[in-house]
Parts: structure tokens; C-alpha cells; sequence
């Protein structure tokens, strides 16, 4: 038998967007590292432990597998990205997922050609809180002979015969 459980972590605001210039796509992996950077160093003061996690995944270069993507060059011509932000209080999750956001909408990078937004989102406002995020803290295999074991078993039968009251049913 197999048991989980999980506890609350914190709270989780993300937005959605996409990228499809060439110059931006193809620096992708530094103009994330410096968002994540910019993000770091402006809650430094505030959050000095840094209780919070910042998570870009792109779309159509490693959003599923991560770091674990064995396809290293990216020939999409455009991107989804989501910017995760995960916090104790939904208030900080928010500050974190706005700042990432709109660092991300602005910031210069390699030969870039206009100063309008870098990024199309995909929904009004940017940011949507998802609520409470759990992670797992028990996943247990109990091995029974009997899988019946651990669990009482009580058979009732309905109708009640003619012979049994219903005073008689506990």
C-alpha cells in the first residue's frame, strides 16, 4: 500500500509570455541568468535568506526536461516563457513575479533594435496568482500480506430482514 502526503510550501505567482526575436532567442540562456540576477540583488535587502524560488521555463527550448534537455541548440523562432515565482506569503510571490516580469519586458540584450516591450504576454494583467504550492513530505510502501490489513471491514445488509429491528442495528 502506498502512502503520501504533503505539506504547504509557500504560494505561487507566474505569468506568461513570448518571445519571438532572433537576437533575444538566441541569448536566451544569459538574458534569463541576468533577469534572475536583477531579481536577486533587488530583494537582497529585504529578503537577505532568499526564501523564494524564481523558475523560467522556455517553451520550445528545454520547458519540459530543464537542465536535462539533451537538445542544447535552440532553432525555434519563437519562445514561450513562464515566470514562476514561489514564496511563504502570496505577497512576496507577487513582488518576485513582477520584478522578474518586468525586468524581463525591458531589459536591454545583445543587439537588440527597438526599446518597445521584449515579450508578448498572453493575458491581462501579467501576473495571476495560482494559490497554495505543496510538495511531498511522506511517500511510503507499506508491504502487506494482506491488503485488507490495515482497514476495518464491517458487512450491513439493507433491507433489514423481517427478523432484525432496527433498534438491533448498532
Amino acid at each position: 500500500m502506498k502512502i503520501e502526503g504533503v505539506t504547504q510550501v509557500g504560494y505561487r505567482t507566474i505569468s506568461i509570455c513570448g518571445i519571438r526575436d532572433e537576437r533575444l532567442i538566441s541569448s536566451i540562456d544569459w538574458f534569463l541568468d541576468q533577469a534572475r540576477k536583477y531579481t536577486e540583488e533587488r530583494f537582497r535587502p529585504l529578503r537577505p535568506n532568499r526564501d523564494y524560488d524564481l523558475i523560467f521555463r522556455a517553451y520550445g527550448k528545454d520547458g519540459v526536461l530543464g537542465d536535462s534537455e539533451p537538445v542544447k541548440e535552440t532553432k525555434s523562432h519563437e519562445l514561450g516563457l513562464i515566470i514562476d515565482a514561489v514564496a511563504p506569503e502570496q505577497k512576496v510571490a507577487d513582488a518576485v513575479c513582477t520584478s522578474a516580469v518586468d525586468f524581463v519586458a525591458h531589459m536591454d540584450y545583445p543587439n537588440r533594435l527597438t526599446t518597445a516591450a521584449n515579450v508578448a504576454f498572453a493575458y491581462s494583467p501579467r501576473e495571476h496568482r495560482l494559490g497554495p504550492v505543496y510538495t511531498y513530505n511522506i511517500w511510503h510502501l507499506l508491504e502487506l500480506d494482506d491488503p485488507c490489513e490495515p482497514f476495518h471491514i464491517e458487512t450491513r445488509e439493507f433491507p433489514v430482514s423481517n427478523k432484525t429491528s432496527m433498534e438491533q442495528i448498532p
